[in-house]
């Protein structure tokens, strides 16, 4: 009688979608987060997923960890939401598959630009008094909201470098979220005197 051994696990889908990860509310300061879907066929003996990152396509951490479903074909999906000071313009992922035996395979490594160039969001003057200037690459969209969330002021179609009258404001510290052309946020504060 022969012997079968099983095909290995094969990836058949590996694709990185750009999305805006919180509350879909303007007065929310989403960040962009990076979503990893990925299909696999022939799945045996695996235990689970490792989601990884890199910044130059060599040298990657593992970020995140899917269980495995163990099925014939399988969907899966991770969102990376990195953190403000890791925003970078390009990132590499992969996905890891770690077998019950300690076998490790690998995805194909894809790349996502998320469209961050320095887009250099400033405000002035800060403190203010009867008008501020926005200057941000890229702006399509302006939203100003006060210390406890609410919508105060909503601009669409806005200028890199927009003024705003802010005379009707009353004092204290607001939050100025721009999204960009590209769809990414920025955020920045200011204090109405």
């Amino acid at each position: 009688m022969t012997k079968y051994s099983p095909l290995p696990l094969k990836f058949t889908n590996y694709e990185l979608r750009i999305t805006n990860v919180g509350s879909s509310t303007p007065s929310s300061l989403e960040r962009v987060g990076v979503r990893s879907l990925w299909h696999t066929a022939n799945e045996i003996n695996v235990s689970h997923f490792n989601i990884q990152r890199s910044i130059n396509g060599k040298d990657f951490i593992t970020i995140g960890k899917v269980a495995a479903k163990n099925k014939n074909f399988n969907e899966y999906s991770f969102i990376d939401e990195p953190t403000r000071n890791e925003q970078q313009e390009t990132w590499f992922y992969r996905i890891e598959s770690i077998d019950f035996d300690g076998k490790k395979q690998y995805s194909e490594i894809r790349n996502v630009d998320l469209g961050i160039r320095n887009l250099g969001l400033s405000i002035f003057p800060n403190p203010a008094k009867d008008f501020i200037t926005i200057e941000c690459k890229g702006a399509k969209e302006l939203f100003i909201i006060d210390y406890l969330g609410r919508l105060m002021k909503q601009l669409n179609n806005v200028s890199e470098h927009q003024t705003i009258n802010t005379k009707q404001l009353p004092k204290g510290l607001y939050v100025v979220k721009i999204i960009t052309i590209n769809g990414i946020t920025e955020i920045a504060k200011f204090v109405k005197e």
